[in-house]
C-alpha cells in the first residue's frame, strides 16, 4: 500500500499519508516529546489503511523530521499546525470526512481543534485535560495553557473515544473520567490495565 513522504507548512512540517480512499481521513497527533513514527501511531496508520481509511502522521514543530525547536513548542501552535494540516488535507482531497486521533499532549490538540467544528470523529489516548506539573518547558508554556479550558473544549466534541490505562503515570485516570463526563456524545471511554504508553503489544 502507498505511504506518501511530504512536507507542509513551507517545508516546515514533517508528514506522511497512508493511501486510501479519498473520502474517509484520520490525523495522527502525538505527544508532547514524541513523534510521527511512535509505533502506535505507525500501528493505527496501517491497520486503518488496510480497512480502507487514509490516514496523515505529522511532526509538530521542534519533533522528529520537522524544523524547529521544542522550547517554542505550546498548545496554541500546535493546534496551528494542526490547523495546517487539516486545511491541506480539506483542500487536496475536496473535503473528506476527517477524524482525529491524539495520544497525550496531542490529545489536548485534538480537542481543542475538534471544538472548533467541521470534524467528524474524535479519538484520545492517555490524555491529560489540565497539566500542572513543570515540563520544563518554561513559563511561556505554561502561561499559553491556561489559556485554554480543554473540558469547555470536549463538551463540544464530535462522537469521541477516549482510551486510558489505569495504571498510567502521568494522566490520572480521573481525568479520563472527566473528559467523558463532559463530552456530549456519542462517546465512550474504554479502560486499561497499563502505563501512559500502552506499553503491552495486545493493549495497542
Amino acid at each position: 500500500m502507498r505511504v506518501e513522504t511530504l512536507r507542509l507548512m513551507d517545508g516546515a512540517l514533517s508528514a506522511a499519508i497512508h493511501h486510501a480512499s479519498p473520502h474517509r481521513h484520520i490525523i495522527c497527533c502525538h505527544g508532547l516529546h514524541s513523534s510521527k513514527d511512535s509505533r502506535k501511531h505507525r500501528q493505527l496508520a496501517a491497520r486503518a489503511q488496510e480497512a480502507g481509511i487514509t490516514v496523515t502522521r505529522f511532526d509538530f514543530r521542534g519533533c522528529g523530521e520537522s524544523h524547529g525547536e521544542m522550547k517554542e513548542s505550546t498548545l496554541s501552535r500546535r493546534m496551528e499546525e494542526l490547523q495546517e494540516v487539516i486545511r491541506y488535507l480539506r483542500e487536496r482531497f475536496d473535503r473528506p470526512r476527517l477524524a482525529l486521533f491524539g495520544s497525550s499532549f496531542g490529545g489536548m490538540t485534538t480537542i481543542m481543534m475538534a471544538a472548533r467544528g467541521d470534524i467528524d470523529a474524535l479519538a484520545v489516548m492517555a490524555t491529560p485535560h489540565a497539566i500542572t506539573q513543570d515540563l520544563g518547558l518554561g513559563a511561556a508554556f505554561m502561561r499559553d495553557l491556561e489559556r485554554h479550558d480543554v473540558l469547555a473544549a470536549v463538551a463540544r466534541a464530535p462522537p469521541i473515544l477516549i482510551l486510558q490505562g489505569t495504571q498510567d503515570e502521568l494522566v490520572p485516570v480521573e481525568q479520563a473520567r472527566q473528559l467523558y463526563a463532559r463530552a456530549p456524545g456519542p462517546k465512550r471511554l474504554l479502560l486499561f490495565d497499563t502505563d501512559h504508553s500502552f506499553t503491552h503489544q495486545q493493549e495497542r
